[in-house]
């Protein structure tokens, strides 16, 4: 098989473990949520005891939701990553949390999707008032 063989079977999704090339993953937005300092505070003391973080984080993946972990060495962190599963309302769009540590990244990506989101990533990104590309 050449290498143009080879492309043109990556494009076609054939070359990703036999699954079909998902156009809406390719387009994948970042929900642009910075936590303000009272919503840190409001994380500081969201009580959840390990059977409930257990719970809710069940309930993100329950549609699909892939969650990955990743050192920011730059910032000096650690960032947990949602990709909205296909049956997911919020397919195409991509949630973070940061922390110090993994376990504190997925509880600020948990209190982002189920207390500030309330699950509804689209709904948040395109409000009224959000970015429209201008930031200027």
């Amino acid at each position: 098989m050449t290498g143009e063989q080879r492309g043109a079977k990556w494009e076609r999704g054939e070359g990703r473990g036999g699954q079909a090339n998902n156009r809406r993953n390719n387009d994948s937005e970042f929900v642009d949520l910075e936590l303000s300092t009272k919503e840190k505070a409001a994380l500081k003391e969201w009580g959840l005891d390990p059977i409930d973080l257990d719970a809710e984080f069940e309930g993100l993946l329950a549609d699909g939701t892939k969650v990955t972990f990743r050192e920011d060495a730059r910032n000096r962190c650690m960032v947990a990553f949602a990709f909205a599963g296909e049956s997911s309302p919020n397919i195409g769009y991509i949630l973070t949390g940061r922390g110090a540590s993994v376990s504190r990244a997925l509880r600020q990506l948990l209190y982002k999707h189920s207390v500030l989101l309330q699950g509804d990533w689209p709904g948040y990104h395109n409000r009224p008032g959000a970015t429209d590309g201008d930031d200027w």
